[in-house]
């Protein structure tokens, strides 16, 4: 990693989930272009800026299927930079669940990385929450767990969950940069876990398969969401 660099927070997720918006209002200007972008994602390289002593990746996501092994290439890339990261994986929920191919994205580049029999530490952003649902999800009850046990449940549980609401300031505006909540900040900055990655032990993304383990994950969030509502149904009569 070159000089001057304490850490380098790599920001990994499918178009739309809002990752160069979330990097250019943490930096404060924008460095990455954000917005609205209609077929596909607006990044479509690894991206690398430096503020103060922070590096900040940003990379497409593999769910865009024009780009995919461009994008698996990026990914791979900013991985092997080495040395001391946070691992940010934006998501987006969907009628209560995370979007399937958000949870593939997560396995298959987390498959890439050699941990050596540790834990996989690593944060996930539920990102542009609807206020109805974050209002549900802020305490972190029934609600919160329902969401987020589809990832807890699976190959690699999250380490720190950060939810971000929408910000009505930045609904459809390219390139929009604002003042985020403290809350949001002193996640990124004190609560996200740190890793050490070198670069040797991070091999390329496995893209066999990628749609068909997405609709896997689609049919059994389905599945435990019905059988969690007639439970829910039972314990309330």
């Amino acid at each position: 990693m070159s000089g001057g660099i304490r850490e380098s927070r790599l920001f990994l997720g499918n178009p739309g989930t809002g990752k160069s918006t979330l990097i250019n209002c943490l930096v404060g200007k924008q460095a990455f272009r954000s917005g609205v972008s209609w077929g596909g994602g607006l990044t479509q390289e690894y991206q690398r800026i430096q503020h103060n002593d922070i590096a900040y990746m940003d990379t497409p996501g593999l769910a865009d299927q024009t780009i995919i092994t461009k994008a698996a290439e990026a990914i791979t890339t900013a991985l092997r930079q080495h040395g001391v990261y946070k691992l940010f994986f934006m998501v987006r929920i969907n009628n209560g669940r995370v979007v399937s191919e958000d949870i593939t994205t997560i396995e298959r580049v987390l498959d890439s990385i050699d941990f050596h029999g540790n834990r996989a530490l690593y944060s996930v952003v539920i990102n542009n929450i609807s206020k109805k649902q974050f209002e549900k999800l802020k305490n972190r009850g029934y609600e919160f767990e329902q969401v987020t046990s589809v990832i807890n449940s699976r190959k690699y549980p999250a380490t720190a969950f950060c939810l971000i609401p929408k910000i009505d300031e930045l609904d459809e505006e390219s390139g929009k940069v604002v003042q985020l909540p403290h809350e949001i900040r002193y996640f990124i900055e004190n609560e996200a876990p740190t890793i050490r990655i070198e670069a040797n032990n991070v091999k390329d993304i496995n893209l066999q398969d990628f749609e068909q383990q997405t609709q896997q994950i689609l049919v059994i969030g389905i599945s435990s969401s019905s059988t969690s509502s007639v439970t829910q149904r039972a314990t309330t009569h």
